[in-house]
């Protein structure tokens, strides 16, 4: 695989160029985002940062999609939890600036609240059970679940964003989620 580029040269390619290059060497390297973690998730903040989407509400410029579809990429494409809620906030972010769109790859509110549920790995009674324990005991006994809580907590404050601002109206589930959200570490 060949040495990475400079991050400015490569944001000075259009979108589709940049999107092409990306899609060639993750097909060349798979694992080659693991080895340079930092660097794609630097490259995703400033494709981001071009494509406006962590701006303002009020700004009067509105993101660019293009842009915005490959930082998404790449902050899914690295996959774990942390690249997955900023993919999620940046999902977010849209929405609120452009809108909730149903089907739309960027804009349907419905993704969030599907990758909330895709990664859960406990039910809501199994987590409550977990958070009675107390944290000190759940960090001696289970930290691993300490964090999976800590993880929940975080995807549900994206979706309650969503429902704040009446752009998803929860289900029964999703709203006993919602209730216990306060309650996790």
């Amino acid at each position: 695989m060949e040495a990475l580029p400079d991050q400015k040269t490569l944001l000075e390619r259009s979108p589709e160029k940049l999107q092409a290059w990306v899609e060639r060497v993750w097909r060349e390297d798979p694992k080659g985002s693991r080895k340079n973690y930092n660097w794609w998730l630097g490259l995703a903040y400033s494709i981001g940062v071009k494509a406006r989407i962590d701006l303002a509400l009020d700004d009067p410029n509105p993101p660019n999609l293009e842009w915005a579809a490959i930082a998404i990429a790449i902050y899914e494409h690295l996959g774990d939890e942390s690249a997955m809620q900023g993919s999620m906030r940046r999902r977010l972010n849209l929405i609120l600036r452009l809108g909730h769109r149903p089907d739309h790859v960027l804009l349907d509110a419905n993704n969030i609240v599907r990758w909330f549920y895709d990664i859960l790995e406990m039910t809501r009674e199994e987590a409550i059970a977990k958070v009675s324990i107390g944290i000190r005991n759940l960090w001696s006994d289970s930290p691993y679940d300490l964090r999976e809580l800590r993880y929940m907590k975080g995807r549900l404050g994206v979706i309650r964003q969503l429902v704040k601002r009446d752009i998803i109206q929860p289900d029964d589930d999703l709203q006993q989620w919602l209730d216990i959200q306060k309650q996790l570490p």
